[in-house]
């Protein structure tokens, strides 16, 4: 058996289980991904973790 036999689901309920979206094209990928409400911010981590690359 595959050692990660263990982590498939084989139904719902399992906790293992989730959601693949299979999308029509790459355009459709790329417009779910850049919705407002998929996009992280990270401007002031970035900025924090930058700062203390100049500061010396």
């Amino acid at each position: 058996m595959h050692p990660k036999h263990g982590e498939l689901a084989n139904h719902p309920n399992d906790e293992n289980w989730y959601e693949y979206q299979r999308y029509m094209s790459d355009i459709d990928e790329w417009y779910e991904n850049t919705l407002p409400e998929n996009i992280t911010n990270m401007t002031d981590d970035f900025l924090a973790i930058t700062a203390g690359d100049n500061a010396a």
